[in-house]
């Protein structure tokens, strides 16, 4: 549980309920080999395009890309091979430039696909879901026998006869990935810089907060909910020893796990912890964590 602590000498509580007003969270986007996924709550049975296992789940049971709706594990999507073909022309790194990178890597084996009629129930090897339908429901390879939507067959990978769990696995073995080889994950250099970034903004964080003391729970004597939304939980509290009152954010680390939100709360941390001292702007007096 992550609890972020807002001071306030003077509380004066509103006569009205509060409300959730122009809330907005956005999705975080795990981009690799072109593809742009986020995880998603599937709401019918769902199996892996790579690993062609059953997404198993409650919550948010796997990734699925935006372009091509290509349905994926957690742990399957950086393991593609195949680039999206949904996305933006712009955004292709310098493959097209590194024309060694593409005779070393390069698999174009387009399927043939055909109108198949099927007895069974059949799964869509690219976005995962059901072939529904009593006659036609799908299109299949009359070469590596793959099942596809129609909606999904333009957005298939030219990958005919390819076992992809079993050829990344052996790239993985060598230390390598299908992006690597492509031209398009990001250079060493360009990873040291970020890398530079993140570590000057935490120690300007660092500097700007409290130092000395450690604060825990107890300290506190929590009053009432000041409101609930999709992020978290706000708590009205008083500490013992000064009487000050405080404004407590709680955060459940699961829900944060699940939903990809652990860099939004990092990010909300810093910039409280950056207007400390600051007239106009609400600063945080401390920030601590909880088993």
């Amino acid at each position: 549980m992550v609890l972020n602590i807002i001071i306030s000498e003077d509380f004066v509580e509103r006569k009205d309920a509060p409300r959730r007003v122009g809330a907005m969270k956005r999705r975080k986007v795990h981009e690799v080999n072109g593809h742009k996924f986020y995880a998603r709550f599937f709401r019918q049975p769902t199996f892996c395009a790579h690993c062609r296992d059953f997404m198993w789940g409650l919550g948010k049971q796997g990734y699925e890309c935006i372009n091509c709706k290509l349905a994926l594990h957690k742990r399957c999507h950086e393991k593609v091979l195949s680039a999206c073909p949904g996305a933006e022309r712009a955004e292709e790194s310098f493959r097209q430039n590194k024309e060694e990178l593409q005779q070393r890597f390069h698999l174009n084996i387009p399927h043939r696909f055909k109108p198949k009629t099927y007895k069974s129930p059949t799964f869509c090897d690219h976005c995962g879901s059901l072939l529904w339908g009593l006659y036609h429901q799908g299109l299949q390879c009359s070469s590596c026998k793959t099942n596809v939507h129609r909606r999904c067959a333009p957005h298939c990978p030219n990958l005919c006869g390819l076992d992809q769990n079993k050829f990344a696995s052996e790239l993985a073995k060598l230390g390598l990935t299908a992006e690597q080889l492509s031209g398009r994950k990001k250079s060493a250099s360009q990873r040291k810089s970020k890398k530079e970034e993140k570590s000057s903004k935490e120690k300007t964080t660092k500097d700007n907060t409290a130092e000395g003391v450690r604060i825990v729970p107890k300290d506190f004597n929590f009053l009432k909910v000041l409101g609930k939304g999709s992020f978290g939980k706000v708590l009205l509290a008083q500490e013992k020893k000064t009487k000050h009152t405080f404004a407590i954010k709680v955060l459940k680390k699961d829900v944060l796990v699940e939903d990809d939100d652990v860099e939004c709360a990092i990010a909300e941390k810093n910039v409280l912890s950056l207007s400390y001292q600051h007239p106009f702007l609400t600063c945080m007096h401390c920030c601590f964590q909880t088993d």
